[in-house]
């Protein structure tokens, strides 16, 4: 009987001695547990220690930005409420001495929605009707990635008028009486790039009304394109020797813009320096 119960406390004993120990076992890995999760907060919350990630180049994101300007342009036609930009075939050729690709560009009136054209007879158009400056900063906003790539574009002013309904001479505004203007004259089939002085004296005619209206636009373009661009212009914006067509018809009354552009150049150039 003493035998039964010193085996029966024994065995109390050890029962209560692994309850103990697996009491002490559970409280340990509670313990780790805690301080587990303590830590994986505290890694969550911090911030950031080690070397951030490479900032990207400023000539990558240029070179992104000429790119998908390259593949935008490079889609027949772009048309916004201030400017159309179309894609000449490649086998149109305004200047012998450049090489690369041409693009027709068309101000808009954003308030007529229509393209620019002059009034009858005249060779300005009045701000306060047409909203021609705004046309022009949109204009230069959207090549003004290529800024630093201007030895690469020229932008081209061609003016036309119609046929006049009669015989006129009219007096010149101060701006532009007894003024000399640099124009390319067209040699063949194409413009030369070496410009040749020509003249307006204190009257026009409507054979005048094409170089007036082109050189009103490109001291437009000078003007608000050097403020955009924060570059002189004076040599990369020219005058294409003016038209007058045989028929009558307003909507030769304007002037044409014609974009050069050296992609292989630019990009070329970009990709030195990246």
């Amino acid at each position: 009987m003493k035998t039964i119960f010193f085996i029966s406390f024994f065995l109390f004993l050890a029962a209560c001695n692994i309850s103990k120990h697996e009491e002490i076992k559970y409280k340990t890995y509670s313990s780790h547990l805690q301080d587990l999760t303590i830590s994986q907060n505290k890694k969550r919350n911090c911030k950031e220690i080690g070397p951030r990630p490479t900032r990207v180049n400023d000539s990558t994101v240029i070179y992104e930005k000429i790119k998908y300007l390259h593949y935008e342009l490079g889609d027949s036609i772009k048309v916004t409420p201030y400017f159309k930009i179309e894609l000449m075939a490649d086998s149109i050729c305004f200047v012998k001495e450049l090489k690369g690709v041409y693009y027709k560009v068309t101000l808009t009136d954003p308030k007529a929605i229509d393209s620019l054209h002059f009034p009858i007879y005249q060779y300005t158009l009045d701000s306060n009707t047409v909203a021609y400056h705004l046309s022009i900063q949109k204009f230069f906003e959207e090549i003004k990635v290529m800024q630093n790539y201007q030895d690469n574009i020229y932008i081209f002013a061609q003016g036309s008028a119609d046929r006049a309904l009669g015989f006129f001479i009219r007096g010149l505004l101060p701006d532009f009486s007894n003024r000399k203007i640099q124009i390319l004259k067209k040699s063949g089939l194409y413009y030369d790039l070496t410009p040749v002085d020509y003249f307006f004296t204190k009257t026009y005619g409507n054979a005048h009304l094409p170089n007036l209206r082109s050189t009103f636009l490109r001291d437009e373009l000078l003007k608000y394109g050097t403020n955009v661009l924060n570059h002189d212009l004076e040599k990369r914006v020219m005058i294409l020797d003016g038209i007058v067509t045989p028929s009558v018809n307003p909507a030769d009354r304007k002037v044409t813009f014609i974009m050069y552009v050296d992609w292989d150049k630019i990009i070329e150039n970009i990709e030195n320096v990246i």
